[in-house]
């Protein structure tokens, strides 16, 4: 039971790594009565900010209808910013867990409802982008019409793979494919952007059974992508074919050390900016794997490290955008750890430092991060429930 206020704005000094709370949603105040958001999805051009809000079953859903909320940031370049409401849209689906904005397009991924969700975004002027940054919110901000596609499925974990669980949607660099991972199906569903949801079925490319895949990242310049299992605990690496948008499995890494004897719980991926490693987050492990990649793209089968998060359940984590510093949200033991990245593969675990995420269970950290011009970093951290889709 989460105790959160909702969206954490933080700044980190590029320099010494220190994170300084700089503005965070109130639940006293209306507008900014934001419940259980997941994922946030910032725009930096726009200055805009997507928060989706999750219910995590039927009889929640009966009660509460989830909203997709978008904050204007006003004066992201100064020392200090605030976010105000702009516009919100129903979301009433179970277990909203992912939200990402492509083009005139913000994309929902519905974990419990096994769907995707595509809102259109209205073209404006410069005149109505003003006057949503003064929080007028009575401009309209989505299209009518919202396209829709749900997924069939299952896989052989019973308890976790009962159905389809849309995950994660991720865009490929070209932006002319979204793929969408299904935990509950073993399959990464790939949507030709150009069309509308609707009017075609998704190319299916199937994961190992059993394996949960959970997140996706791109390669920064190879064509590569990479999948984290959360039931296997894997790193699932894919060639990925531009113009088919077709991804071929290539190999499979246990993110995990040899020695676990534990159930795998796999969790955020990300990639190093250089394209050196990625790295992956381990649940029931506290841990880091850091995988060092060659020159192709593929895990060096000898260049697999881990480094402690300092906390309990690394749900999530981010790399700033210079590749220099490391953020991790531990959801159980309610802290966020920093340290320095001296290299893609050597981080300064001896150097991380601690901070307490009070209030209670950072459970979807999400950090999204843009420098301004004190030469430091806008964090936006979401505090939510603990719940059990992992």
């Amino acid at each position: 039971n989460g105790n959160g206020q909702g969206i954490y704005c933080c700044s980190l000094d590029a320099k010494t790594g220190e994170l300084t709370l700089q503005y965070k949603t109130s639940k006293t105040v209306a507008s900014d009565d934001l419940h259980n958001p997941t994922y946030l999805h910032y725009d930096r051009e726009r200055q805009e900010l997507y928060a989706v809000e999750e219910v995590c079953t039927e009889e929640e859903l009966a009660h509460t209808t989830p909203r997709i909320v978008v904050y204007t940031i006003k004066d992201a370049k100064a020392e200090v910013s605030k976010i105000y409401v702009t516009s919100e849209v129903d979301v009433p689906r179970v277990a909203n867990c992912f939200i990402a904005r492509q083009n005139n397009n913000l994309w929902v991924a519905s974990y419990g409802s096994g769907c995707v969700l595509k809102y259109p975004i209205l073209d404006y002027d410069e005149s109505i982008a003003s006057r949503r940054t003064d929080n007028d919110n009575s401009i309209p901000f989505f299209e009518p019409d919202i396209e829709q596609y749900n997924y069939q499925g299952s896989g052989p974990n019973k308890l976790r793979q009962e159905a389809s669980h849309a995950h994660h949607i991720a865009f490929s660099p070209d932006k002319q494919w979204a793929y969408v991972c299904d935990l509950g199906c073993d399959m990464i569903w790939c949507h030709d952007m150009k069309q509308p949801l609707f009017s075609a079925d998704p190319i299916k490319i199937e994961a190992p059974p059993g394996s949960g895949p959970r997140h996706l990242v791109f390669h920064p310049t190879l064509s590569k992508a990479y999948v984290v299992g959360e039931l296997s605990g894997y790193l699932l690496v894919y060639s990925y074919d531009k113009k088919t948008g077709h991804l071929k499995l290539k190999q499979s890494v246990n993110a995990y050390p040899d020695d676990f004897d534990g159930i795998p719980s796999g969790a955020g991926i990300r990639m190093h900016p250089s394209g050196k490693a990625v790295y992956v987050a381990n649940r029931n492990h506290d841990s880091i794997a850091i995988i060092e990649l060659d020159h192709h793209g593929l895990s060096v089968k000898t260049g697999i490290q881990w480094i402690p998060c300092e906390g309990t359940t690394p749900r999530d984590f981010a790399i700033d955008p210079s590749g220099k510093w490391l953020v991790i949200g531990n959801q159980d033991s309610d802290t966020l750890a920093v340290a320095r990245i001296k290299s893609p593969t050597n981080v300064d675990v001896d150097g991380m430092e601690l901070y307490d995420a009070n209030p209670r269970h950072a459970s979807h950290l999400n950090v999204e991060c843009t420098m301004n011009t004190q030469n430091q970093m806008l964090v936006g951290q979401s505090t939510t429930s603990h719940h059990v889709i992992g």
